[in-house]
């Protein structure tokens, strides 16, 4: 044994009985200078893990952030697209309950409670109160199209000013009065102005409002007018004259169809 180690501590050139041909070789330095070190290589994935953790809980991930808000808008339009399915958006109320009730295989539903069947009824059968107001199955449309049950939806509009499934303002601009809930019996279902997405559109002023709003504009240039015509009657009645008389005819008619214009005023595809 003394004779190994003094072989190694000679070397190769040291004069000991020991064979240096039968030890083993030394790795070439080259061959391990590749191999990173396990532990760094180790730490660092390590901490990049925990890293993507903590910003998954704290959701700082962009790609994370983007799919959720993609997951949101296509759950969105599923429930739409479910909300359109079960008959509850009806843009064209007249035309479905009257020349295409196959439509959604006459399922029509209140997208409130989702259980009343909405028909088109007579406004009595002898049975009932007419056009009573607590019978849910009354279809009542709203200005953006969705359909509800006259009962819930009159329930609803107490404390909102919204539509409940697409939240579109149900108030008059300028006024700000909530528009009129407007029941389809099968005797009032043609005077339903037409849905916004129909081209119809909801007024400026409620129908309370804007009788006040017009009586304003009448006795405002009624005012103008009628002191023009009756300067031109006393004229006349002064001359006698023909152009005198035709004057003051000119300033009646113009006056009785401004009023004409004003109070009956066509009204088709307002709420």
């Amino acid at each position: 044994m003394s004779e190994f180690y003094g072989a190694i501590e000679s070397g190769p050139d040291s004069s000991s009985d020991y064979d240096s041909s039968d030890s083993p070789p030394s790795p070439p330095p080259w061959l391990f200078d590749d191999i990173p070190d396990y532990e760094s290589v180790s730490s660092e994935s390590t901490i990049r893990i925990i890293d993507d953790v903590s910003a998954l809980e704290e959701g700082e991930i962009p790609g994370l952030r983007t799919l959720r808000r993609e997951d949101a808008s296509l759950e969105e339009s599923e429930s739409r697209e479910e909300d359109h399915d079960m008959g509850t958006y009806i843009p064209d109320p007249k035309f479905t309950f009257l020349f295409d009730p196959n439509r959604h295989n006459h399922q029509h539903t209140c997208a409130i409670c989702l259980t009343s069947p909405l028909f088109l009824l007579p406004a009595t059968d002898g049975q009932r109160t007419p056009y009573d107001q607590t019978n849910d199955s009354v279809p009542c449309v709203l200005p953006c199209g969705h359909m509800f049950g006259q009962a819930c939806i009159r329930q609803w509009m107490q404390d909102h000013d919204r539509c409940p499934v697409c939240r579109t303002a149900m108030v008059h601009e300028l006024c700000r009065h909530k528009i009129k809930i407007r029941p389809m019996w099968q005797d009032t279902v043609w005077l339903i102005p037409r849905t916004v997405p129909d081209g119809g559109k909801i007024g400026a002023y409620c129908s309370r409002c804007e009788e006040v709003e017009r009586r304003s504009v009448v006795n405002g240039l009624m005012e103008t007018l009628g002191r023009m015509y009756y300067n031109a009657k006393l004229r006349w009645e002064r001359t006698g004259r023909e152009r005198d008389r035709l004057e003051m005819m000119k300033f009646r008619v113009r006056m009785d169809g401004d009023v004409r214009r004003l109070v009956v005023r066509e009204e088709v595809g307002e709420w």
